[in-house]
């Protein structure tokens, strides 16, 4: 069965870095830059 990760951070001027790191095992890795306060997160979904 593959690992999915999704990754995000609420600011332009986060990194995802750690996050990447942390989930480097996934399979498929999907990652946003979107505040916390939009419910619009395509990757998500």
């Amino acid at each position: 069965m593959a690992k999915v990760g999704y990754a995000r951070v609420s600011s332009v001027g986060q990194s995802l870095d750690v996050q990447r790191e942390k989930l480097s095992d996934c399979d498929k890795l999907f990652e946003e830059k979107r505040s916390g306060t939009t419910n619009t997160r395509p990757q998500l979904k």
